[in-house]
């Protein structure tokens, strides 16, 4: 993991609750390698790989692109062999930036029951910005 994803992957714990419409109950298991593991309030496991597309270089994204797709299932496939409680799986491809090629894979992956999805944070930061912006003006208004 790179300097630019260890920040955003701060960012998603930091805002789970806007991200994932709940907050998550954090961990690590010594041989799985997701850049996040967590559970959810009904105790189901949520992983989650983080990337920052490389768009400096198109052919590093469309490789980044579809390794992530690679990377997710490969995550959910080990957590599924050694955990009996391994059912309603949540898996999350998250990125700095949107990719339709990816959102195409989690659509097909969905039509045979997997629960994937593929998020942006720049949504996210935009609306933590907007409250972060409300609240000082909030302030301001009554100081």
């Amino acid at each position: 993991m790179n300097e630019r994803e260890r920040k955003l992957t701060g960012f998603i714990q930091r805002n789970a609750l806007l991200i994932f419409g709940e907050e998550l109950k954090w961990y690590t298991l010594p041989n799985l390698n997701a850049d996040l593991l967590g559970r959810d309030k009904n105790g189901h496991p949520v992983i989650a790989e983080v990337k920052c597309w490389d768009d400096k270089y198109p052919t590093n994204r469309d490789k980044q692109e579809y390794q992530s797709i690679g990377q997710i299932l490969h995550y959910a496939n080990i957590f599924q062999k050694q955990h009996a409680d391994a059912e309603n799986i949540r898996l999350f491809i998250i990125a700095d930036l949107p990719s339709p090629k990816v959102e195409d894979c989690c659509e097909y992956l969905r039509l045979y029951g997997f629960n994937i999805q593929h998020l942006s944070t720049l949504e996210a930061r935009e609306t933590v910005l907007q409250s972060r912006i409300d609240a000082l003006q909030k302030k301001t208004q009554f100081s």
